[in-house]
């Protein structure tokens, strides 16, 4: 390949050395483009295009050119981000530069972004990807994100990589929206990617009950059970790293009761109840888990077929609203 630099349209040419003639070959063009001139080096990292995995590889490069001060915000955050990182335990994010919260988020997703594309490519690479991904969902609450973690741990699945971080990142952005980009996985013509979306939502009721055989059975409960329960479902912090089999998302049954949304991060409910809500939640908590369970099912059954109907058996004597939900054949989604 010829060292002259030209215009790539929608790729930088250092990232194109380095997808195609390695990380060395990289190194060596980018020594020779500084000898011929800082400036146009400056301008080829700095160039919007240009992905994270070719930064991180050049890191050295630019520390010991003294290229440093002349990098953009976005650079220069995630030269400083990747630094703490790899100079700490990875579960320590605290330390993580906070002086203006905008660049450090917008680096941060630029790492994930663009990193993700060369998942592989060094485990301190690697490394830094996983703590950027958590760093955005814990410290920055942004969940428009889980789409590309979801996808990442997927494709690390299937290369047989580690995964508990990303496992443990998804679940913690606390948004049950996470479950559905998991269950579409069912579908894929990925076995392992199978594998590992039936084993993440093990905890979903019917998934005990579908056959292994039949994914399109499987997916289709998954779906239904969470169509019916979203509203109600919360967080529970549980997670691999503390059992084989976690649940880490449940149903509040009080807010399917009432019918009533639920923070999901917390499990709170999301509105103030009434006088007369309280007086209904306090005759349902006097009940055992099982009668709890075929109130709520009934309760939102009969709230999405008839308001009606639903909220005149709501304020019926308890007595007479288990018989009904009894004689609905103890329904459960």
């Amino acid at each position: 390949m010829s060292d002259s630099i030209h215009d790539l349209n929608d790729v930088n040419i250092l990232d194109k050395i380095r997808c195609a003639d390695g990380i060395d070959r990289l190194k060596a063009f980018f020594k020779s483009t500084l000898k011929n001139g800082r400036d146009k080096a400056v301008s080829l990292l700095n160039d919007e295009k240009l992905q994270f995995s070719t930064l991180f590889a050049l890191r050295r490069e630019i520390e010991e050119s003294g290229l440093h001060k002349h990098l953009n915000p976005r650079n220069k955050s995630a030269l400083q981000i990747t630094a703490k990182i790899l100079a700490r335990k990875p579960s320590n994010i605290r330390s993580l530069p906070q002086d203006s919260r905008q660049a450090t988020h917008s680096a941060l997703k630029w790492i994930l972004k663009t990193g993700c594309i060369n998942d592989g490519m060094d485990k301190s690479h690697d490394e830094v990807i996983d703590i950027a991904a958590l760093h955005i969902i814990k410290s920055y609450k942004d969940k428009t994100v889980l789409p590309v973690i979801v996808n990442l741990l997927f494709d690390r699945h299937c290369k047989g990589a580690f995964t508990y971080d990303l496992i443990w990142t998804c679940f913690e952005s606390g948004d049950p929206h996470v479950l559905y980009l998991i269950a579409h996985r069912l579908l894929s013509p990925r076995q392992k990617d199978y594998e590992l979306a039936a084993r993440l939502l093990k905890f979903i009721p019917c998934m005990d009950r579908s056959s292994s055989r039949d994914r399109l059975q499987q997916y289709s409960c998954c779906i239904r059970w969470l169509n019916e329960n979203y509203p109600f479902l919360y967080y529970t912090g549980e997670s691999l790293h503390q059992s084989c089999s976690p649940i880490p998302f449940a149903v509040s049954l009080e807010a399917k009761y009432l019918c009533k949304a639920v923070i999901a991060d917390s499990g709170k409910l999301a509105v103030p109840l009434s006088e007369d809500e309280h007086r209904l939640l306090g005759t349902f908590n006097s009940l055992d888990n099982y009668t709890k369970t075929l109130l709520s099912n009934c309760s939102s059954l009969l709230y999405r077929r008839n308001y009606y109907w639903w909220h005149k058996w709501l304020h019926s004597p308890i007595q007479e609203q288990i018989a009904y939900a009894v004689k609905m054949g103890g329904w459960t989604p």
